[in-house]
């Protein structure tokens, strides 16, 4: 079964902006991580996909039928869980799974059969009495987990679910998504690069309503081979590098000073890395972090220095 997308645009009629711009895609099962920066037009991808927003022009094709042919079947085909954690707090867990299958549809025993499918799958069989209010952050992400994946959806949409959460939480929300990506198809929408790094199959990098590169984590990474170059500075001089070259990472150098990670194109070792005040300057492999701060960095309005989009 396969998602197409194919030549999707969106364009807001109040402000001429094209929030997604000829978007063409094929989703296959598996984990999809979608990244870019506040404005590239994944939130209006989003809801193009699930039906929420009808398109200017292109189609959504999904196991060979097209959305416009039933928008009613194409929403029951989609679970989605949101940015922000809407739940009912006076609610059990259980009575809110009870709530949200009703409104997908589902009454009676086969409501009641989802429902504790739902329960189990995101291991919450020992809060589904608790109040919804008394819930910790990533007990609650798992809730919205569990209401998605009622009814079996065959496209499952996460946006930003690890958001806010701790480590230990993050870490499990992402176990649970493997899982659930194994038999179906999963976009998740991040700003937390980590997480797809470490679950996507596929990463697709939207910016400004286009899709601008996308592949497998290590087809993606093989082409940046010349892209991350390591320096130990003295202090005083870190904001001469940042004010010419994109930084994904600052630490403390063991030998005194900063280390520095610096993000760009040096197809050839440059010039500037000879700099007597430079030390320890080395090539290093580059991450998918690297990767989204040189797509995505541009000049901070308070120094010049380029920053990663959020």
């Amino acid at each position: 079964m396969k998602l197409v997308i194919h030549d999707l645009a969106k364009t807001w009629r109040h402000s001429g902006v094209r929030a997604v711009d000829g978007v063409d895609l094929d989703l296959d099962v598996g984990i999809h991580g979608l990244l870019g920066p506040n404005g590239a037009g994944k939130t209006t991808l989003i809801r193009l996909l699930t039906g929420e927003l009808r398109p200017d022009r292109g189609t959504l094709t999904y196991s060979g039928r097209r959305a416009d042919e039933d928008w009613t079947w194409w929403r029951g085909l989609f679970g989605y869980v949101p940015q922000q954690q809407q739940v009912y707090p006076d609610m059990n867990c259980r009575q809110f799974l009870m709530y949200m299958a009703a409104l997908k549809g589902l009454n009676g025993r086969p409501a009641m059969a989802e429902i504790e499918r739902a329960i189990a799958a995101t291991a919450l069989e020992a809060f589904a009495g608790r109040r919804v209010g008394q819930l910790s952050g990533g007990m609650r992400q798992r809730l919205l987990i569990a209401q998605a994946i009622l009814g079996d959806p065959a496209i499952l949409i996460l946006d930003e679910p690890t958001a806010g959460l701790d480590p230990q939480e993050r870490i499990r929300i992402r176990h649970l998504i493997s899982r659930l990506g194994l038999d179906r198809i999963v976009l998740l929408a991040t700003h937390i690069v980590t997480d797809i790094e470490s679950i996507a199959s596929r990463v697709i990098f939207l910016r400004q309503g286009r899709v601008c590169l996308s592949g497998s984590p290590s087809e993606l990474l093989a082409q940046e081979t010349h892209t991350v170059i390591e320096v130990t500075v003295a202090r005083e001089r870190l904001d001469e590098l940042l004010a010419e070259h994109a930084c994904s990472r600052v630490q403390e150098a063991a030998a005194g000073g900063l280390r520095l990670r610096l993000v760009g194109s040096w197809p050839e070792w440059p010039d500037w890395a000879d700099a007597d005040w430079i030390h320890d300057a080395e090539r290093r492999p580059a991450t998918l972090e690297d990767l989204y701060i040189r797509l995505f960095a541009a000049p901070d309005p308070a120094n010049g220095s380029p920053t990663a989009g959020t």
